[in-house]
């Protein structure tokens, strides 16, 4: 199953006609894998990548948290934040958690390899954040949180990142990157 093909003309807008780019390389990157998430999923990946081309949509703004300033808010600290708050801002900040995670393994898993805190800790982040504001268990973020490193792997393949190299899931579990 794929996702349907949204009719626009040629002047169509950039979020459009980004969302008419990405969708045949999510398509693409999932019939390279073991599983078939639901058309809602795949289509989730088509806007978060269509949406990542304005970074402020997807990095952690800079902050400053009991005074320090931070370049990146640390994912722990806007977790924590996240249920301190009512319920609108908590499902917010752990979407934006997830979509984060997500984005940052799958298109930078190297830049994991530079830094004290790892990759599985971010999978296990993002893939919480997103259990956090599932409804049920069988709505999007459900998914989105099961199959996190697949969703993950998703990406990597559409960032070309798996031209020549491994496969991130058995980089994942490496002590290349896990240690």
């Amino acid at each position: 199953m794929t996702i349907e093909t949204i009719n626009i003309g040629p002047n169509g807008d950039l979020q459009t006609r980004l969302r008419l780019y990405f969708k045949p390389l999510v398509e693409k990157a999932i019939s390279k894998q073991s599983f078939n998430p639901r058309i809602d999923s795949q289509f989730y990946l088509v806007n978060l990548l269509a949406s990542a081309v304005r970074t402020k949509n997807i990095f952690m703004p800079k902050a400053i948290f009991n005074g320090v300033e931070y370049d990146e808010v640390p994912i722990a600290l806007q977790y924590m934040s996240a249920f301190e708050s009512d319920e609108y801002n908590k499902t917010g900040t752990m979407k934006k958690i997830g979509d984060y995670t997500l984005f940052k393994i799958g298109f930078f898993p190297k830049s994991f390899s530079r830094k004290s805190v790892k990759i599985d800790y971010y999978m296990r982040m993002g893939s919480s954040a997103y259990s956090t504001i599932s409804w049920k268990e069988n709505d999007l973020f459900y998914e989105l949180s099961r199959h996190f490193p697949l969703f993950c792997e998703t990406l990597w393949i559409v960032s070309g990142n798996d031209k020549n190299k491994d496969d991130l899931l058995a980089r994942i579990n490496s002590d290349e990157i896990m240690h």
